[in-house]
């Protein structure tokens, strides 16, 4: 009998130690590091222009609206006409002072009913203009970089607001006039065209953590080869793959930016085949192998991409250097991304390509209820992902061996031709911290949805990204720490 309970109680310790030695994290993801943090800059236009002037706008009457509404546009489109010509400095005041009339006139189109096209117009060709006048900024100022995308981003703030709270499918070409049309389409798309989209947040924590917030998380190239189209991307779920472009283009979505290289570049001069030429490289390069996601944001290997990285990858060689990180982390988010073993977190995200100005917008694509529903899941997503501290790391830890084990599993089911559980590239740790953050979200999110629509009921108006982003952290992420 003795030696029964031995051999019961030897093979429970050599259990014990492989359990141990299995919860033991990789070291590259610091499970308990002291992560340093940098001071959060600052920046004078935010949603806060527009959402300053609610209450006053609610004790308005139809005809004040309408008044003030067609006083501001006026004095927009005056102004607008008088700089048409000139070339400003982002730190000129007029920057602010057009980004503040913008922010009334946008909130008073948002709470009424008044005629949505001239203003969406106007913010179409405020974008332009900036876009226009950065060619000739100094992007390789941080702190000029950071308010010229404050000034771009504060256009979509805008877009946004009057999308959202008027229910519409806002659809704007190049050239060609504004629809609210929900048949429309981004119909003057070309091959080598970038396409942001934001329909998918399934793995955008980088996206989520920057400063300045336009939540546009995927990313693919367009190739039309003759008669056919095809939307080319990295996903996290699926790795690099191709699929058609009328597939993807169905897909319910929130925000859609059409970007392209600009066509007076000295390298689009000398070829300007090379976007189609990149859009070709790329499809080539799904068709021959399997290139899996790169979780980690490394840009190391040719084994693992991720948007950016295929973005990179695409242009290798061509000397056009139109990626670039524009805005800075949110502390807040420091610790969650490199616990999901992110060590590259100062990598441009895919809505800062739109802010170079070596890239043009030449359609943009907006829908009301999309745009909806897709801020409060990163609203949700993102305070989840806030909540990833050094205390909580330290109880997820004894769930590592667990995701060691589902890891070797996916291995295995892997070289059958299955769909592995995690993700090929996805190291056991980020799973773990991936699957608590879902967890997270999918439990809040139904809170926060409510939350939101009292907050509706109160204040007549759907919330800005921000504000819903604070109702979900201390509504929210407070709860976990109870």
């Amino acid at each position: 009998m003795r030696l029964s309970w031995l051999k019961i109680g030897s093979r429970v310790a050599i259990l014990v130690i492989i359990y141990l030695l299995l919860s033991i994290p990789n070291t590259k993801y610091q499970y308990f590091a002291n992560d340093t943090v940098e001071d959060a800059p600052l920046s004078s236009i935010s949603d806060e222009l527009v959402t300053k002037h609610i209450s006053s706008i609610l004790t308005y009457t139809d005809e004040e609206k309408s008044r003030q509404h067609d006083s501001l546009v006026t004095l927009l489109s005056d102004k607008l006409s008088g700089i048409k010509s000139e070339i400003l400095d982002i730190d000129n005041p007029i920057i602010d002072s057009i980004a503040n009339d913008f922010g009334l006139v946008s909130a008073i189109i948002g709470l009424s009913s008044i005629d949505a096209l001239p203003l969406l117009e106007t913010l179409w060709q405020w974008r332009q203009y900036l876009k226009q006048q950065s060619l000739a900024w100094d992007i390789s100022n941080s702190n000029l970089r950071l308010k010229m995308a404050s000034a771009i981003r504060f256009v979509s703030i805008c877009e946004d607001f009057i999308v959202a709270n008027r229910n519409l499918f806002y659809t704007k070409l190049n050239e060609a006039p504004t629809s609210l049309e929900p048949a429309s389409t981004l119909s003057n798309i070309i091959s080598g065209d970038l396409l942001l989209s934001a329909d998918d947040i399934s793995y955008s924590y980088l996206e989520q953590s920057k400063f300045i917030h336009e939540l546009t998380p995927s990313l693919g190239l367009i190739l039309v080869d003759g008669d056919s189209s095809y939307y080319i991307s990295s996903s996290a779920n699926a790795g690099l793959r191709t699929i058609k472009f009328d597939d993807f283009i169905s897909r319910p979505f929130a925000r859609r930016l059409n970007l392209r290289l600009r066509d007076d570049l000295p390298e689009i001069i000398a070829n300007p085949a090379i976007p189609h030429q990149a859009a070709k490289f790329i499809y080539n390069l799904s068709a021959q192998r399997s290139i899996d996601y790169d979780f980690t944001l490394s840009q190391l290997k040719r084994i693992a991409l991720c948007e950016i990285g295929m973005l990179k990858y695409a242009y290798e060689g061509q000397s056009l250097t139109f990626i670039t990180t524009f805005s800075p982390l949110n502390n807040e988010f420091i610790y969650g991304l490199r616990r999901l073993g992110i060590r590259n977190e100062k990598l441009v995200s895919v809505s800062e390509i739109q802010y170079h100005p070596s890239i043009e917008v030449v359609g943009l694509q907006l829908s009301g209820e999309g745009i909806k529903i897709r801020n409060l899941e990163m609203a949700a997503s993102a305070a989840s992902l806030a909540t990833i501290n050094a205390t909580l790391m330290k109880s997820l830890r004894w769930r590592l061996p667990y995701y060691r084990i589902l890891k070797g599993y996916s291995h295995l089911v892997g070289l059958f031709g299955n769909t592995p559980v995690i993700p090929n590239g996805m190291a056991p740790e980020t799973a773990l911290v991936h699957d608590y953050i879902s967890a997270l979200n999918k439990e809040y999110l139904p809170l926060l949805v409510r939350t939101v629509a009292q907050f509706e009921n109160e204040n007549q108006y759907f919330p800005t990204y921000p504000i819903l982003y604070e109702m979900a952290r201390t509504n929210l992420a407070s709860q976990v720490n109870r």
